[in-house]
Protein backbone atom coordinates (compact mmCIF):
# COMPACT_ATOMS: atom_id res chain seq x y z
CA UNK A 1 0.00 0.00 0.00
CA UNK A 2 1.34 3.81 -1.30
CA UNK A 3 0.75 6.77 0.81
CA UNK A 4 0.62 9.97 -0.83
CA UNK A 5 2.54 12.23 1.70
CA UNK A 6 1.62 16.44 0.23
CA UNK A 7 4.47 18.52 0.25
CA UNK A 8 4.16 21.40 3.27
CA UNK A 9 3.30 24.49 1.82
CA UNK A 10 6.31 26.66 2.36
CA UNK A 11 9.96 26.43 1.89
CA UNK A 12 11.67 22.70 2.12
CA UNK A 13 10.67 19.99 -0.16
CA UNK A 14 11.00 16.43 1.46
CA UNK A 15 13.39 14.20 0.09
CA UNK A 16 10.44 11.47 -0.01
CA UNK A 17 6.98 12.36 -0.72
CA UNK A 18 5.76 8.92 -1.03
CA UNK A 19 6.48 6.02 1.58
CA UNK A 20 5.37 2.16 1.02
CA UNK A 21 3.36 1.05 4.47
CA UNK A 22 2.42 -2.57 4.58
CA UNK A 23 -1.02 -2.73 5.72
CA UNK A 24 -0.32 -4.23 9.05
CA UNK A 25 2.43 -1.58 9.95
CA UNK A 26 -0.91 0.35 9.52
CA UNK A 27 -2.94 -1.34 12.06
CA UNK A 28 -0.22 -1.21 14.76
CA UNK A 29 0.75 2.31 14.36
CA UNK A 30 -2.94 3.26 14.27
CA UNK A 31 -2.59 1.53 18.20
CA UNK A 32 0.05 2.92 19.02
CA UNK A 33 0.40 6.63 20.19
CA UNK A 34 4.27 7.05 20.59
CA UNK A 35 5.85 5.29 17.84
CA UNK A 36 7.25 7.35 15.23
CA UNK A 37 11.01 7.05 12.92
CA UNK A 38 13.23 9.67 14.71
CA UNK A 39 14.80 11.30 11.44
CA UNK A 40 18.64 12.02 11.91
CA UNK A 41 19.39 15.16 13.62
CA UNK A 42 22.19 16.28 10.63
CA UNK A 43 22.44 19.23 8.99
CA UNK A 44 24.69 19.36 5.57
CA UNK A 45 25.31 22.94 4.50
CA UNK A 46 26.88 24.31 1.44
CA UNK A 47 27.82 27.17 2.15
CA UNK A 48 29.51 28.61 5.33
CA UNK A 49 26.90 31.45 5.93
CA UNK A 50 23.70 28.66 6.40
CA UNK A 51 26.52 26.35 7.99
CA UNK A 52 27.36 29.74 10.14
CA UNK A 53 23.08 29.81 11.12
CA UNK A 54 22.70 26.03 11.05
CA UNK A 55 24.98 25.63 13.94
CA UNK A 56 23.58 28.45 15.53
CA UNK A 57 19.64 27.24 15.63
CA UNK A 58 21.35 23.14 16.54
CA UNK A 59 22.76 25.43 20.19
CA UNK A 60 19.11 25.46 20.78
CA UNK A 61 18.27 21.91 20.66
CA UNK A 62 20.16 18.63 21.32
CA UNK A 63 22.26 15.90 19.61
CA UNK A 64 22.55 18.05 16.41
CA UNK A 65 25.49 17.60 14.08
CA UNK A 66 26.37 20.28 11.10
CA UNK A 67 28.45 19.00 8.58
CA UNK A 68 29.79 22.69 6.46
CA UNK A 69 30.74 21.50 2.74
CA UNK A 70 31.99 25.16 2.31
CA UNK A 71 35.61 25.42 0.66
CA UNK A 72 38.53 26.64 2.59
CA UNK A 73 39.40 30.42 2.43
CA UNK A 74 40.40 31.07 -1.49
CA UNK A 75 39.11 28.19 -2.99
CA UNK A 76 36.14 29.31 -4.92
CA UNK A 77 33.02 28.23 -3.68
CA UNK A 78 31.12 27.70 -6.90
CA UNK A 79 33.12 25.02 -8.01
CA UNK A 80 32.53 23.01 -5.10
CA UNK A 81 33.86 19.44 -5.49
CA UNK A 82 32.21 17.20 -3.49
CA UNK A 83 33.97 13.52 -2.53
CA UNK A 84 32.00 10.23 -2.29
CA UNK A 85 32.20 10.96 1.34
CA UNK A 86 29.99 14.50 0.99
CA UNK A 87 27.38 13.18 -1.26
CA UNK A 88 27.07 10.60 1.09
CA UNK A 89 26.21 12.85 4.09
CA UNK A 90 23.90 15.23 1.60
CA UNK A 91 22.51 11.88 1.26
CA UNK A 92 21.63 10.49 4.68
CA UNK A 93 21.11 13.84 6.31
CA UNK A 94 18.27 14.70 7.70
CA UNK A 95 18.67 18.25 6.85
CA UNK A 96 20.25 19.46 3.19
CA UNK A 97 20.60 23.51 3.39
CA UNK A 98 21.34 24.73 -0.47
CA UNK A 99 21.12 27.92 -2.42
CA UNK A 100 18.63 26.17 -4.60
CA UNK A 101 19.00 25.27 -8.83
CA UNK A 102 20.43 28.90 -9.68
CA UNK A 103 23.45 27.08 -11.77
CA UNK A 104 25.88 28.43 -8.41
CA UNK A 105 27.38 24.94 -7.59
CA UNK A 106 26.01 22.55 -9.99
CA UNK A 107 27.33 19.34 -8.12
CA UNK A 108 25.62 20.44 -5.12
CA UNK A 109 22.64 20.73 -7.27
CA UNK A 110 22.62 17.38 -8.46
CA UNK A 111 23.90 16.12 -5.64
CA UNK A 112 20.89 16.45 -3.62
CA UNK A 113 18.53 15.32 -5.65
CA UNK A 114 19.91 11.77 -3.88
CA UNK A 115 18.84 13.33 -0.45
CA UNK A 116 16.70 11.30 2.20
CA UNK A 117 16.18 13.95 4.24
CA UNK A 118 14.41 17.65 3.62
CA UNK A 119 15.73 20.07 1.19
CA UNK A 120 15.93 23.56 2.43
CA UNK A 121 15.74 25.82 -0.71
CA UNK A 122 17.00 28.81 0.51
CA UNK A 123 16.88 31.36 -1.78
CA UNK A 124 13.78 32.31 -4.08
CA UNK A 125 16.27 32.82 -6.78
CA UNK A 126 15.51 30.89 -9.86
CA UNK A 127 17.93 29.24 -12.63
CA UNK A 128 20.92 31.51 -13.94
CA UNK A 129 20.72 34.24 -10.94
CA UNK A 130 23.85 32.73 -9.87
CA UNK A 131 25.04 35.64 -8.14
CA UNK A 132 21.83 36.41 -6.63
CA UNK A 133 21.93 33.70 -4.76
CA UNK A 134 24.49 35.30 -2.61
CA UNK A 135 22.18 37.44 -0.63
CA UNK A 136 23.54 36.22 2.57
CA UNK A 137 25.81 39.34 2.05
CA UNK A 138 23.08 41.02 3.43
CA UNK A 139 22.37 40.05 7.13
CA UNK A 140 18.84 40.57 6.87
CA UNK A 141 18.85 38.00 3.69
CA UNK A 142 20.29 35.77 6.00
CA UNK A 143 17.71 36.53 8.81
CA UNK A 144 15.02 35.45 6.07
CA UNK A 145 17.41 32.52 5.26
CA UNK A 146 17.24 31.06 8.37
CA UNK A 147 13.67 31.25 9.18
CA UNK A 148 13.26 28.68 6.42
CA UNK A 149 15.69 26.66 8.10
CA UNK A 150 14.04 27.07 11.32
CA UNK A 151 10.59 25.47 10.32
CA UNK A 152 12.85 22.10 8.79
CA UNK A 153 14.46 22.01 12.12
CA UNK A 154 10.78 22.18 13.92
CA UNK A 155 9.66 19.34 11.35
CA UNK A 156 12.82 17.25 12.96
CA UNK A 157 12.36 18.08 16.49
CA UNK A 158 8.86 19.42 16.48
CA UNK A 159 9.28 20.00 20.87
CA UNK A 160 11.21 22.80 20.33
CA UNK A 161 9.80 24.13 17.24
CA UNK A 162 8.62 27.56 18.43
CA UNK A 163 12.08 27.50 19.88
CA UNK A 164 13.87 27.20 16.74
CA UNK A 165 11.38 29.71 14.74
CA UNK A 166 11.78 32.31 17.14
CA UNK A 167 15.71 32.59 17.71
CA UNK A 168 16.39 32.96 13.45
CA UNK A 169 17.68 36.47 14.58
CA UNK A 170 20.78 36.70 16.69
CA UNK A 171 21.57 39.93 15.77
CA UNK A 172 21.38 40.25 11.97
CA UNK A 173 17.95 42.74 11.26
CA UNK A 174 20.45 45.16 13.01
CA UNK A 175 23.65 44.54 11.87
CA UNK A 176 21.48 45.52 8.48
CA UNK A 177 20.34 48.50 9.61
CA UNK A 178 23.37 49.53 10.70
CA UNK A 179 24.87 49.52 7.21
CA UNK A 180 21.68 51.15 5.74
CA UNK A 181 22.67 53.80 8.51
CA UNK A 182 26.25 54.22 7.65
CA UNK A 183 26.23 54.04 4.37
CA UNK A 184 23.67 56.39 3.81
CA UNK A 185 25.72 59.49 3.17
CA UNK A 186 29.08 58.41 1.28
CA UNK A 187 30.70 60.37 -1.05
CA UNK A 188 31.54 57.67 -3.81
CA UNK A 189 28.99 55.21 -5.17
CA UNK A 190 31.36 52.77 -7.61
CA UNK A 191 32.55 49.87 -5.67
CA UNK A 192 36.38 48.21 -7.16
CA UNK A 193 36.05 44.35 -6.56
CA UNK A 194 37.83 41.72 -7.43
CA UNK A 195 34.95 39.94 -9.21
CA UNK A 196 31.33 39.40 -9.69
CA UNK A 197 30.50 37.68 -6.23
CA UNK A 198 30.25 40.88 -4.62
CA UNK A 199 27.00 42.02 -6.96
CA UNK A 200 24.25 41.15 -4.39
CA UNK A 201 26.34 43.63 -2.13
CA UNK A 202 26.85 46.16 -4.86
CA UNK A 203 22.76 46.26 -5.85
CA UNK A 204 21.35 45.88 -2.20
CA UNK A 205 23.52 49.43 -1.02
CA UNK A 206 22.55 50.78 -4.23
CA UNK A 207 26.22 50.86 -5.82
CA UNK A 208 28.14 50.38 -9.29
CA UNK A 209 30.39 47.14 -9.30
CA UNK A 210 33.00 47.31 -11.42
CA UNK A 211 35.13 43.69 -10.89
CA UNK A 212 38.62 43.04 -12.08
CA UNK A 213 38.64 39.85 -12.77
CA UNK A 214 36.59 38.32 -15.80
CA UNK A 215 34.90 34.61 -15.71
CA UNK A 216 38.34 32.82 -16.45
CA UNK A 217 39.66 33.89 -13.58
CA UNK A 218 42.40 36.29 -14.54
CA UNK A 219 42.86 40.14 -14.19
CA UNK A 220 41.36 41.88 -17.57
CA UNK A 221 43.88 44.62 -18.47
CA UNK A 222 40.32 46.42 -20.31
CA UNK A 223 38.79 46.57 -16.88
CA UNK A 224 42.07 47.75 -15.09
CA UNK A 225 42.20 50.70 -17.42
CA UNK A 226 38.90 51.81 -16.82
CA UNK A 227 39.36 51.20 -13.12
CA UNK A 228 42.34 53.60 -13.54
CA UNK A 229 40.69 55.75 -15.08
CA UNK A 230 37.84 56.41 -13.00
CA UNK A 231 40.04 56.72 -9.82
CA UNK A 232 41.67 59.15 -11.55
CA UNK A 233 38.58 61.03 -12.80
CA UNK A 234 37.32 61.23 -8.80
CA UNK A 235 34.83 58.49 -8.89
CA UNK A 236 36.14 56.18 -6.17
CA UNK A 237 38.60 56.18 -3.60
CA UNK A 238 39.35 52.72 -2.79
CA UNK A 239 39.87 49.10 -3.89
CA UNK A 240 38.57 46.12 -2.54
CA UNK A 241 40.17 42.58 -2.55
CA UNK A 242 39.39 39.37 -1.51
CA UNK A 243 41.44 38.44 1.87
CA UNK A 244 41.01 34.93 1.24
CA UNK A 245 43.21 34.99 -2.27
CA UNK A 246 41.73 35.95 -5.72
CA UNK A 247 45.02 38.40 -6.98
CA UNK A 248 45.08 39.68 -3.53
CA UNK A 249 48.89 40.81 -4.16
CA UNK A 250 48.38 42.44 -7.68
CA UNK A 251 45.21 44.36 -6.77
CA UNK A 252 46.92 46.01 -3.53
CA UNK A 253 49.99 46.65 -5.92
CA UNK A 254 47.22 48.27 -8.67
CA UNK A 255 45.72 50.35 -5.57
CA UNK A 256 49.09 51.91 -4.52
CA UNK A 257 50.41 52.43 -8.02
CA UNK A 258 46.56 54.41 -8.59
CA UNK A 259 47.43 56.03 -4.93
CA UNK A 260 44.40 54.56 -3.58
CA UNK A 261 43.98 52.67 -0.61
CA UNK A 262 43.37 49.14 -1.16
CA UNK A 263 40.70 47.40 1.66
CA UNK A 264 39.71 43.77 2.77
CA UNK A 265 35.81 42.86 1.54
CA UNK A 266 35.24 39.34 1.83
CA UNK A 267 32.41 38.13 -0.37
CA UNK A 268 31.44 35.54 2.94
CA UNK A 269 31.38 32.59 0.88
CA UNK A 270 33.90 30.52 2.83
CA UNK A 271 34.94 30.20 6.47
CA UNK A 272 36.82 33.12 7.34
CA UNK A 273 40.21 32.38 9.01
CA UNK A 274 38.91 34.08 12.00
CA UNK A 275 35.98 35.25 13.33
CA UNK A 276 32.12 34.12 11.85
CA UNK A 277 29.49 35.38 10.10
CA UNK A 278 29.10 38.43 11.84
CA UNK A 279 32.82 39.86 12.68
CA UNK A 280 33.33 38.90 8.95
CA UNK A 281 30.30 41.78 8.18
CA UNK A 282 31.51 44.48 10.44
CA UNK A 283 34.48 44.26 8.87
CA UNK A 284 32.89 44.66 5.60
CA UNK A 285 31.07 47.66 7.16
CA UNK A 286 34.20 49.29 8.29
CA UNK A 287 36.08 48.80 4.81
CA UNK A 288 33.38 50.11 3.15
CA UNK A 289 33.10 52.99 5.47
CA UNK A 290 36.71 53.98 4.81
CA UNK A 291 36.64 52.94 1.27
CA UNK A 292 33.33 55.03 -0.15
CA UNK A 293 34.24 57.49 2.21
CA UNK A 294 30.96 57.70 4.25
CA UNK A 295 29.57 59.81 7.03
CA UNK A 296 29.41 57.47 9.99
CA UNK A 297 27.10 59.54 12.27
CA UNK A 298 25.39 56.87 14.28
CA UNK A 299 27.39 54.18 13.41
CA UNK A 300 29.37 52.31 16.34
Amino acid sequence: MVIDIPQAPGIYTPGKVKRAVPLLALVILAGTSCVSAERPRTVVATTYPLAWGARHLASIGYGWRVIDLSPDPGMPVGKVALSSKDREAIRRAGIVLYLGDVGFQPEVEEAVRAAEGDVVKVSDCGPGCVYWGRGYQDPWVLHEMLEKVAVAFGEVDPSRAWEYESSTDPGLRLLSEKYGEALAACRYELLIVPREAYRPLASWLGLEQLALIGPDGELRHERLEEARRRLAGGEAGAVFYDPSGFHREEIERFGAGAGVSALPLDPMDSRPAAGDYLTVARANLESLLLGLDCRSDGYE
